[in-house]
């Protein structure tokens, strides 16, 4: 669940407030709130560390870099918190990745992808379930950067392209050893 703080934020005051809290809270900014992320399950951790893994080669070999957690500023008055991000100069990234859970699933799905799609630097953005086999690749259509294809990976035996990193994920290598629960993905 996400708790929303009183204070109200600009981007700027909202960084130092936030690097003040710690480590263990995660934070987002949204129009001006504070808002505290719940925190991340074992598989949600899990899948963040591998995806860390498979990537951090292939993005430095680039002369980019992977963060996790990357910090996205989509307005004046918003700043996003993805799991992982892949930037490659300065502070705009090119690779967003989401890991839904329950509890984010529908912020991410429905009003975060939507701001990502507005941002001009942003090639692809990751959405990837942390309990169930599952992907999806949003793409910028290179001739046309209004048009974003969706690319699915669905059960254990998906695999997930990612042109930013120039790699493939296989689903089973990313969730292995992890409770899929009675998942149909499987």
């Amino acid at each position: 669940m996400s708790e929303t703080i009183s204070n109200h934020f600009n981007a700027e005051e909202f960084l130092s407030w936030a690097a003040a809290q710690g480590n263990e809270a995660r934070y987002e900014l949204w129009a001006g709130r504070a808002v505290a992320m719940a925190p991340p399950s074992t598989a949600h951790r899990r899948i963040t560390a591998r995806l860390v893994g498979m990537m951090i080669a292939a993005a430095e070999r680039q002369g980019c870099a992977i963060e996790a957690p990357g910090v996205v500023p989509v307005s004046a008055a918003s700043l996003f918190v993805p799991d992982l991000t892949m930037v490659c100069s300065g502070t705009d990234p090119r690779l967003i990745v989401e890991i839904l859970s329950p509890s984010t699933q529908r912020n991410d799905q429905r009003v975060k992808i939507a701001h990502y799609h507005t941002l001009p630097w942003v090639s692809e953005i990751l959405l990837i379930h942390a309990d169930v086999a599952y992907a999806e690749v949003h793409r910028r259509v290179a001739s046309d950067a209004e048009r974003w294809l969706i690319e699915l990976a669905l059960g254990l035996d998906g695999l997930v392209r990612l042109e930013t990193v120039g790699i493939a994920i296989s689903l089973s290598e990313l969730y292995a050893g992890l409770d899929l629960g009675e998942s149909v993905l499987k």
